[in-house]
């Protein structure tokens, strides 16, 4: 016969009441590689634990903050299983960034920088991308850290309205062909 797995539910003050106190924490699993644990105290409150895999089976954990156990959740030094969850992935994002050497939030041109590197790598177009980021993407979005909807449709906009180009030479200022008020010029353009 098959055993039945009993899991440890620590998303109430009641259910971790039930738990026996340990000094090795009560694991749940959130995502691949993170797992968020309860240590029970054998007196006073509990403490939220994070769980990081290293990677070849190795983990590193990594204590977030009291558990909501007798106080009520503060957000900072006292957490509920919800906010604890939240600083747990907090945390993992943290980590993978400071991996990764990226400590400040990422700006339009990490994320495009990063993706011309793989067409560079991947495809052939990495060059022509490249000159055209130069010259439409990186100086009105470059360095948004937030980019939302409204933001790319005004660029989209700002895009279509504006003239068209003329091949200039490399460090020259940019020109732009003169386009007719006049209707009758403007149609036969």
């Amino acid at each position: 016969m098959a055993r039945t797995v009993r899991d440890a539910n620590p998303d109430s003050r009641t259910a971790r009441a039930r738990l026996e106190p340990r000094g090795k924490p009560y694991f749940r699993n959130l995502e691949p590689g993170l797992h968020l644990g309860y240590r029970k105290a054998a007196k006073g409150a509990g403490k939220w634990v994070a769980r990081h895999c290293t990677g070849e089976q190795a983990y590193e954990v990594e204590t977030l903050a009291t558990a909501d156990d007798f106080s009520d959740p503060d957000g900072l030094a006292i957490l509920s299983f919800r906010q604890a969850q939240e600083r747990a992935r907090e945390r993992m994002v943290q980590r993978a960034h400071a991996a990764a050497g990226k400590t400040s939030p990422l700006t339009v041109r990490d994320a495009l920088e990063t993706y011309l590197d793989f067409l560079d790598a991947n495809r052939k177009s990495g060059l022509d991308a490249r000159h055209r980021a130069g010259a439409f993407i990186y100086p009105p979005l470059g360095e948004i850290e937030k980019l939302t909807t409204a933001k790319l449709d005004k660029w989209l906009t700002g895009l279509a309205k504006a003239p068209p180009r003329i091949r200039s030479k490399a460090g020259a200022e940019q020109r732009y062909r003169v386009i007719a008020d006049d209707h009758e010029l403007f149609r036969q353009q």
